[in-house]
């Protein structure tokens, strides 16, 4: 109990760390550790038994021929699944105004939230089955639902086509969306039906149908395929989080990369000594770590004290007294708690990703760089959907398990004038 209790710290506390430190959500990455962990002990069971059975080179041959390339392909499918985007159009009136701009969702069926519910669900007819006596009522029918018959994949079909529809249905509801949009797009008023005139809803229905369809389908025979060849890994509980997973580090990786371009890139004349950023010759303070390169510099607290630094996200010089060196960057005693990420500052926290994509276009519009880094628990399940709903519990939103947020960010020194700009956001 002692040793597992700790074992289980000390994965949350490593969690917490790397999505404060590193690239994507804690969480995600000791889930996808568990799961690649199981692959290579997989690969052998396969290759001694292929070995030591009397088919010996039959069984081999369609390990590689067969089960390896439907697994890359089932692999990539459901990559293309995940990444697959609806890009829908929206109009916001400012004023006289019409300015054409769009939203996008990820429509997937909510990931595997239908196929988790299915075997839950199915696991209580096989408990039953178990420990009711013979010949009590139902007895039967638990005990082929439990057995991979006609019965039990009839039911596990329907179920994961039910779940699919109802769970995507919640995760993008009209209301919802159409709250976030009037929030902070401005479409209330003569675009308060934006979603209704776009036929949302009957849209929504028609993509989310060959998805709840398809997937009763695709994750039975990936079971099927799973326990015919012993290779679990084929399994969609197994095979959906890993894709999900991956791409989700993919992007985040790429995002992180673009953030830090913004401070060490290859056009600058100089290098900082302090935090290797590229500058510019004329440059008084680093503009990424805000250290001083100049000797007759002073305090703007303490007049007559030299100035060390300079603060990040105000320009405020300082001393070695005001100056606080926080997460490789100097700031003021205001800025202190601010969050940096390489160099950029969180602007704010959104509930769903999409509030933070809409107030990225509209910081992009004012010439404020700006990046959505969303690295919350959402791939480890696979639920991508508005409001990145768990299914272990019903309709709660879990966006900052294992130290996950979606955050709104944007360079340091334009930090004040975003603040600025969502001010007068919330106010209206």
């Amino acid at each position: 109990m002692l040793s597992h209790t700790a074992g289980f710290l000390l994965l949350i506390w490593l969690a917490h760390l790397i999505s404060r430190n590193g690239v994507g959500n804690g969480v995600c990455w000791i889930t996808l550790s568990e799961l690649l962990d199981a692959v290579p002990s997989a690969l052998l069971d396969l290759w001694m038994k292929s070995r030591m059975s009397h088919l010996g080179e039959e069984t081999l041959m369609r390990i590689v021929f067969f089960i390896i390339p439907l697994a890359v392909i089932s692999f990539l499918a459901v990559l293309a699944l995940i990444g697959a985007q609806w890009q829908m159009p929206l109009k916001c009136f400012e004023s006289a105004d019409v300015t054409p701009s769009a939203f996008r969702l990820r429509i997937n069926g909510v990931g595997i939230v239908g196929l988790n519910m299915a075997q839950s669900v199915l696991f209580i007819p096989s408990t039953l089955a178990v420990i009711l006596p013979s010949g009590f009522p139902g007895q039967l029918l638990f005990q082929r639902m439990s057995e991979f018959g006609f019965t039990y994949w009839l039911t596990w079909g329907i179920l994961v086509f039910v779940a699919t529809y109802f769970w995507t249905a919640w995760a993008y509801r009209p209301s919802g969306l159409q709250a976030i949009l009037n929030k902070f797009h401005n479409t209330s008023g003569a675009a308060g039906s934006s979603l209704v005139k776009n036929n949302f809803e009957r849209r929504l229905a028609i993509i989310t149908l060959p998805l709840a369809l398809g997937l009763p389908f695709i994750g039975g025979g990936l079971v099927w395929l799973a326990q015919k060849s012993s290779f679990h890994a084929l399994a969609p509980l197994v095979l959906f989080p890993v894709a999900a997973i991956s791409l989700d580090l993919f992007r985040q990786f790429k995002i992180h990369r673009r953030m830090a371009a913004a401070f060490i890139g290859d056009k600058k004349e100089s290098i900082c000594a302090e935090c290797h950023a590229n500058t510019n010759d004329e440059d008084q303070f680093c503009p990424s770590c805000g250290i001083a390169f100049e000797e007759n510099l002073y305090c703007d607290t303490h007049p007559e004290a030299t100035a060390s630094a300079h603060c990040v996200i105000c320009q405020k010089k300082l001393c070695e007294d005001c100056g606080m060196f926080t997460q490789g960057r100097y700031v003021c005693e205001e800025h202190d708690g601010v969050e940096m990420i390489e160099g950029w500052a969180t602007a704010l926290v959104t509930t769903t990703r999409l509030d933070a994509e809409l107030l990225q276009q509209d910081l992009e519009k004012l010439g404020i760089p700006a990046l959505t880094l969303s690295n919350t628990i959402e791939p480890a399940y696979g639920t991508l959907g508005l409001f990145e709903i768990n299914p272990v519990t019903p309709f709660v939103v879990y966006r900052e398990l294992g130290g996950g947020r979606i955050r709104l960010m944007v360079p340091a020194y334009d930090l004040m004038q975003a603040q600025e700009y969502l001010a007068k956001m919330e106010v209206r």
